[in-house]
Parts: structure tokens; C-alpha cells; sequence
């Protein structure tokens, strides 16, 4: 029995042996010009010829796809990375570096943040429970300032079971930069009432108390202009616009102080300012 085991083995070997090669051969000489060439074997086959050690194959598959891609020039090969990708997950559903280090060499390497954020959904679609993978995906748009898509991400990874706390204040906060201050502020109070150290409760403080002032002050200031148009000056005070009838109520900082309020210039300050963390 165990001579039977080793001799499968072997002979797995050197299947991929010449899968690799001929791979290689094949894109060197330029051979073929269409994704299909990246399966030598359709998937149907590579599962029927590996007897049952479709993880084995897998784990191949993927150092080819380390190597096919560890030059620097790697030009036109990164269209193929789907098709690779697409094969190792067919063979192996559960094996998910392939599709975190596919989307690394796509964005990083390659500079293409499409495939990079491709090579990611097809490993979702074989983990949906996964979460390292929506946070690479969140990582690289918001490299790339594309907050409103990583805000997309970074709340699938941040609701995964048993992804770490931080990535909640990474999602808040990619909300506040995509300019949704509103559910921003919402999601730091979340994370402040919940905050199991006093870390978590000083960093959520920090944003809560800066994020209500960018609110005030993007709410006051339109305000104060108009009232300049019609009285031909700035109000003296906040409390001379909640007097005329401007605004409802006078508002304070998050912790209940009155703003710092210029009457040459109509501009609001907060008593406090922090660093983002």
C-alpha cells in the first residue's frame, strides 16, 4: 500500500514536471495567444489525472504561477492571471494564498489594480468567509484614493467572523474620507460603545469629537454666508443667528463646549485638535 502511495506521488511529479515545462516552452516560443493555453489540460482533466490529489496539483499550479510571474517584465502574461487563479481554486476551493499573492503581483508588480481586485473576488467566491483578502482589495483603492470601492471592502472584512477589531476604525474611517461624514460618525459612536480597551475608546473620541466639528462646521458656515448677504456683515456671534431665527439650536463640540467663533472672518474653530490614528 505504501509502495502504491509513492508511486502515485511520483508519478504526480512528474506530471507537473512537464506541465510546467511545457507552460513555459510554450509562452517562450508564443505559441499561443488566448487563456486557453494556460491549460495545457482543461480543469475536467487535471482533476481526473491527478487521482484524487487535486491539492497536490493545486500546490504545483500555484509555484508554477510564482514563477511565470517572478520576472520583472511581466508584460501581457498578468491577463492570464484569471485563468490561472480560476484553475487553482477549481482544483483546491479551500487554498486562498494563490488568489492574496495573484492580487499582490497584479497591483504591486504589474500595476493593475483591475486584475488585482479580480484575482480577489474569484478567491471570495471560493472563501466567502475569508476576510484577508477584502482587506488586500481595500488596501490597494485606498492606496489609490478610490475610498468610496474600498469602503466596499474594507465592510466585507470588517464583518467577517474573527477578522481582528482594527479593521471596524479602518472602515469608519475610510467612510469619513470617502465623505460620508454622517456614517462615519455613526460607526466610530458603534466602535466607542463597544471599545474593550482605552485605546479603542481614545481613538474613537478623538475622531468622534473632529468628525461632529467638520459636521457643524460644513452645516454653520453656508449659513453664516447667507446672513452675511442679507445683513451685510458676519454675525457678531453664533447666538445672534439662533436669534434670528437662522438656526434652531446653538451647537457645541462633542464634549457640549461652544466653538471658537471669529466674527471679522465668520469662521468656526474647535477648542481641540487630533491626530487621525
Amino acid at each position: 500500500m505504501r509502495k502504491t502511495k509513492t508511486f502515485v506521488l511520483y508519478f504526480l511529479l512528474i506530471v507537473i514536471f512537464l506541465i510546467s515545462f511545457l507552460f513555459n516552452y510554450n509562452f517562450k516560443k508564443k505559441f499561443f495567444e488566448t487563456n486557453e493555453a494556460l491549460y495545457v489540460f482543461p480543469k475536467k482533466t487535471l482533476k481526473l489525472i491527478s487521482l484524487g490529489f487535486e491539492n497536490i496539483i493545486a500546490d504545483f499550479y500555484y509555484i508554477w504561477m510564482i514563477q511565470f510571474y517572478s520576472s520583472t517584465g511581466i508584460g501581457e502574461r498578468i491577463k492570464y492571471l484569471p485563468t490561472i487563479l480560476e484553475t487553482i481554486g477549481e482544483l483546491d476551493p479551500k487554498f486562498s494564498e494563490p488568489f492574496t499573492i495573484g492580487g499582490m503581483i497584479a497591483a504591486l508588480q504589474a500595476g493593475r489594480l483591475d486584475l488585482a481586485l479580480k484575482a480577489i473576488e474569484i478567491g471570495l467566491r471560493y472563501e466567502p468567509y475569508e476576510w484577508t483578502m477584502a482587506m488586500d482589495a481595500g488596501y490597494y483603492l485606498r492606496k489609490r484614493k478610490k475610498y468610496k470601492k474600498a469602503f466596499y471592502y474594507y465592510e466585507i472584512a470588517a464583518h467577517r467572523e474573527n477578522s481582528p477589531a482594527f479593521l471596524k476604525r479602518v472602515w469608519a474611517d475610510i467612510a469619513w474620507k470617502s465623505g460620508d461624514l454622517g456614517f462615519s460618525y455613526k460607526l466610530w459612536k458603534n466602535i466607542y460603545n463597544k471599545a474593550k480597551t482605552n485605546y479603542e475608546k481614545e481613538v474613537a473620541y478623538h475622531h468622534l469629537y473632529m468628525i461632529k466639528f467638520e459636521m457643524d462646521k460644513k452645516n454653520l458656515e453656508p449659513i453664516i454666508e447667507r446672513f452675511k448677504n442679507i445683513y451685510g456683515r458676519h454675525p457678531n456671534a453664533l447666538e445672534e443667528l439662533y436669534y434670528k431665527g437662522f438656526i434652531r439650536m446653538i451647537p457645541r463640540d462633542y464634549d457640549g463646549d461652544p466653538y471658537i467663533y471669529n466674527p471679522k472672518t465668520g469662521k468656526i474653530r474647535s477648542r481641540k485638535r487630533f491626530l487621525w490614528k
